[in-house]
């Protein structure tokens, strides 16, 4: 009796979790602001996994932030240009942010930051519509925390 009970409990705190991250990721979603970050090319896809994209970020930090000097993880201070392209102005550390100032985390990898997904999964035979992706859209709450949610092509001004 006192397993069963055990096993109900934990099923019920696991699906509650599960609940919980998704309703957090769906408000990001519904009510984030959206960012366009420029991709840097990767390869762009592994056939033992379907098809995927592996992305990597091209540097936006401004000029005298070296990646060097950055933590391992932090948030960036950014502004959007008119066509909603991030720009980073400087490390935040709490102070607080001016007009048309956003937050967005990052992390430092290997290949350089990560601010969202490292890949992005599309469907079957869509190759084509994301081989020639320049930017990653995300969308961002306001204390940095960023989601992948799409690709696009952004033709230079």
């Amino acid at each position: 009796m006192i397993q069963r009970i055990g096993f109900w409990l934990g099923l019920l705190l696991i699906v509650g979790m599960v609940g919980w991250q998704v309703t957090s990721k769906q408000a990001i979603l519904d009510h984030g602001t959206e960012m366009h970050l420029p991709l840097a090319p990767v390869d762009p896809r592994s056939l033992i996994q379907g098809d995927y994209m592996a992305l990597r970020y091209a540097d936006i930090l401004p000029l005298g932030l070296s990646e060097d000097a950055l933590p391992r993880r932090g948030v960036l201070v950014v502004t959007l240009d008119d066509n909603r392209e991030a720009h980073a102005v400087r490390l935040h550390d709490g102070e607080p942010l001016a007009a048309g100032e956003h937050l967005l985390a990052y992390r430092k990898e290997p290949q350089g930051l990560a601010f969202a997904a490292e890949s992005f999964l599309f469907q079957e035979g869509t190759a084509e519509k994301y081989e020639n992706s320049t930017h990653g859209v995300l969308t961002v709450a306001e204390d940095g925390t960023a989601l992948l949610r799409d690709l696009t092509v952004r033709l230079p001004r």
